[in-house]
């Protein structure tokens, strides 16, 4: 009995999965079961990507109509910074930036004309290195 079987990953390609898998091939969970992690990215303790081939569950399977047919595939997911919680909100946070940046660059240029001074820098007017 051999101790691998051949899955279908696309209409040319299949691959050797182990015999265990099978049941969950065929009779698959609620939701998508983890076969492998291959890459999982954190900052500070907070995940923030991770790659996994997964064996589709049901639901996905539900959702999408080739996963019936290729149920082994690579899922990336990616997870908000945790900057809002929704990276919806960040996103319109960073577009609103962008729109008054013009204003923010204009204040910076009118300051460029005035006189700057760091530590060690005389006080004539002049421009400080």
């Amino acid at each position: 009995m051999d101790e691998d079987f051949k899955i279908a990953v696309s209409p040319r390609h299949s691959v050797r999965l182990a015999r265990e898998y099978e049941a969950v091939i065929h009779k698959p969970p609620a939701r998508d079961f983890v076969v492998r992690t291959l890459v999982r990215r954190e900052a500070n303790g907070m995940p923030l990507m991770s790659a996994e081939i997964v064996i589709a569950g049901a639901s996905t399977r539900d959702e999408f109509p080739l996963a019936a047919s290729y149920p082994l595939h690579f899922r990336k997911t990616y997870f908000p910074a945790r900057l809002h919680g929704d990276p919806k909100q960040e996103f319109d946070c960073q577009a609103m930036a962008s729109r008054q940046w013009p204003a923010a660059a204009a204040s910076e240029s009118s300051r460029a004309r005035g006189k700057f001074r760091s530590s060690g820098s005389a006080s004539n007017g002049e421009m400080a290195p």
